[in-house]
Parts: structure tokens; C-alpha cells; sequence
């Protein structure tokens, strides 16, 4: 860990995506297709498509085990322009969910999160709180494509792990 992240070497993130076939890697990545227009946005904006789910695991182990009916939260504190609202959002697909491409980049962050040398500060905890989401932001030249529209921010949590897939259309 330097300044505060990590960030995975092309050929961690390459030996990972080789495992999963084409196939599997498709469908994860169409499910970005989708997606419902995010409607807490209180810039009023069309550009911000999302899913969310959310999950426990316990500290150190692979029991992941998924929650439902949770909305996305952030304090004001955190989002000034979206927060202090309970937000709903769809669900992530249960074909994605549930997918072996999902597990294996859950159990990937897992593995990073659940290193002694950076727990060792917060060894008072039992269990992760994890929430997912996809996010389509869409960009082009009528549009700017703005995946923090409320600036560089903190979202209040201890970790976040993102993977970032482009598709040009």
C-alpha cells in the first residue's frame, strides 16, 4: 500500500480475467447494458445508469452471503450533492450475482482487504459490510460524462475496490 491505495499490476488483473472464458466475461460485461437511469441525482443529470447489492462476509473467511432490500446510503458529510437520502436502486442480476466472474473479483478484493498489514489498525471488527455497484456513465460529444459529479470526496468507508470497463459504442 503507498499513498493510501493499491493499484493492481496489469499482469495481476490479466492472470485473474484469463481464468474467466469469453463467454462468462461477455455476459458480466454486457450486464452494463442493463442498468436504470439513476434518478437521485439532484443535478437532475442523465448520464449515471446503476445497480447496486449489498453484502456481509466475515473477516478472513469466503462467507459471503448477500443482503436484501438495502438501500445505498452516504451522509451529506460524505456526498454533498446526493446525501442524506436513502437511495434504491435494482438489484445487480442474480445471473451476475451469482456468476463465477463476480465471485472470483469479490474473492480477488477479498484477498487484498483481508491483508494482516493493513487490518492490523482496525482488528476490533468481525465482519466486511460490502456493497456493489455497477455504474454506466455515459460520455460523448454532447455530453460529459461525469462519474463524480460531486467532486473528489471520501465515501465514508474504509475500502473501495473498482474495476473500471470500457466499451466504446
Amino acid at each position: 500500500m503507498k499513498d493510501g491505495y493499491f493499484l493492481a499490476k496489469n499482469n495481476e488483473v490479466m492472470s485473474l480475467i484469463n481464468t474467466i472464458s469469453s463467454f462468462e466475461w461477455d455476459t458480466f460485461s454486457d450486464s452494463w447494458n442493463d442498468l436504470d437511469l439513476d434518478n437521485y441525482m439532484s443535478d437532475r443529470s442523465t448520464y449515471r445508469y446503476r445497480r447496486h447489492a449489498v453484502f456481509t462476509c466475515k473477516k478472513y473467511t469466503k462467507d459471503i452471503i448477500q443482503l436484501h432490500n438495502v438501500p445505498h446510503y452516504q451522509s451529506s458529510q460524505y456526498n454533498a450533492l446526493n446525501g442524506d437520502i436513502e437511495r434504491w436502486y435494482k438489484p445487480i442480476a442474480n445471473k451476475i450475482v451469482g456468476s463465477s466472474t463476480f465471485g472470483l473479483l469479490i474473492e480477488h478484493a477479498m484477498k487484498i482487504f483481508n491483508l494482516r498489514e493493513i487490518n492490523h489498525l482496525l482488528d476490533n471488527w468481525l465482519s466486511w459490510y460490502i456493497e456493489v455497484h455497477q455504474f454506466r456513465i455515459i460520455a460523448n460529444d454532447n455530453m460529459d460524462g461525469k462519474p463524480t459529479p460531486e467532486g473528489i470526496h471520501k465515501d465514508g468507508v474504509s475500502y473501495i475496490f473498482m474495476l473500471t470497463i470500457c466499451k466504446k459504442i
